[in-house]
């Protein structure tokens, strides 16, 4: 079955991304994706929209959709400090679930290979005082490689708390110039990515509840009794309009959960992420050449 989806993984990506092995691509790639794209001090606020909310290939037990707002501080130096809010449609009152305070390096490693060191502090401000959070802190070493338009990426990521959780993210991705003009352009980055993990009774930090086929609750399962191993493989279409300081991603995915619990859905899912972006350039700091 994994041969299968594999097969199906590639095949997929390649029919996204055919048309583009016999167009001349365009050579502006996104800033956040040129390992050669020279940081400058900026502001940006970002407001996203999923629906459902999906990680790692599972949800909540429930149809639901998420807003994420987000404000970035970058550095000349390429350290991003950042924090994100979670609002989910099930919470009653119009407050943040979740809320991540963060800080990244972003920088070269040689001419085409980029990383991403990060640090991430969560915080649940809806949780009723009883409530217990498993994972409070998340750490990411993420690389990734640019060659001739091509983007193999790893990632993984450290989450800890009273308990603990170990991911691996393996990524293809493509970039595809659509459209150029001298004030805007339009591209594309289709994907496949797989995702391992060592649980997965946990989506960002929160216990998933389970339920059985007729919606009733099951008993609660250890979340740390599963091993390291396939949980989600994804193919995304992500196509970006980009403004001098604007940028809209629509990011369309189907997701194909693996070792899932009972109650858990078994067949690929379709779900998407769109995210509008202002960025502003701040001056350069006092003393800095210009």
């Amino acid at each position: 079955m994994y041969f299968r989806f594999c097969l199906l993984l590639v095949g997929g990506w390649l029919v996204l991304a055919g048309p583009s092995l016999l167009a001349q691509p365009i050579e502006t790639a996104s800033a956040a994706d040129s390992v050669s794209e020279k940081p400058v001090r900026s502001l940006s606020f970002s407001y996203s929209y999923m629906n459902p909310v999906s990680y790692r290939g599972r949800t909540f037990g429930v149809h639901q959709f998420g807003m994420m707002p987000q404000l970035t501080y970058q550095t000349a130096t390429n350290w991003h400090f950042y924090g994100v809010g979670y609002i989910w449609n099930n919470f009653q009152e119009s407050n943040f679930g979740k809320i991540d305070l963060g800080v990244e390096k972003e920088g070269t490693l040689g001419k085409h290979l980029a990383y991403t060191l990060g640090y991430e502090r969560w915080f649940f401000p809806a949780a009723e005082p009883d409530e217990q959070q498993p994972l409070t802190n998340f750490t990411e070493i993420y690389l990734t490689y640019d060659w001739h338009d091509w983007s193999p990426a790893i990632g993984t990521y450290y989450m800890f708390g009273s308990e603990k959780l170990l991911q691996t993210d393996l990524q293809l991705s493509r970039y595809v110039g659509l459209i150029e003009r001298d004030n805007w352009s339009l591209f594309a980055e289709p994907l496949v990515k797989a995702v391992f993990a060592n649980q997965n009774t946990l989506v960002n930090g929160i216990y998933q509840p389970q339920f059985d086929r007729r919606g009733r609750p099951l008993q609660a399962v250890a979340s740390n009794t599963k091993p390291f191993g396939l949980v989600d493989a994804e193919i995304n279409l992500p196509i970006t309009l980009q403004l001098p300081r604007w940028s809209l991603l629509v990011d369309p995915r189907i997701a194909q959960p693996y070792n899932t619990l009972p109650g858990e859905r078994t067949k690929p899912f379709f779900y998407a992420v769109a995210t509008i972006t202002y960025s502003l350039q701040l001056p350069a700091s006092h003393g800095q050449a210009r």
